[in-house]
């Protein structure tokens, strides 16, 4: 992010585990979406996609520049 000069909060992580990807990408100051295909965070009131075209989809509901 440094050698590109992008801040992470005009960031935005796209990953499918919760302790790594997750809490990584927003202990950074990320924002942060759950690749959730299994459903396993369904109840965690976490921002979460189950495909990569909900995601497309949602994109703006998840962030906007």
């Amino acid at each position: 992010m440094k050698s590109l000069g992008v801040p992470a909060r005009d960031s935005l992580y796209l990953g499918d585990i919760y302790c790594v990807d997750y809490l990584g990408a927003t202990g950074f100051g990320m924002h942060c979406v759950i690749f959730d295909v299994p459903g396993a965070y369904k109840d965690q009131g976490l921002p979460r996609v189950e495909t990569l075209e909900e995601f497309e989809a949602q994109l703006s509901h998840f962030w906007a520049p």
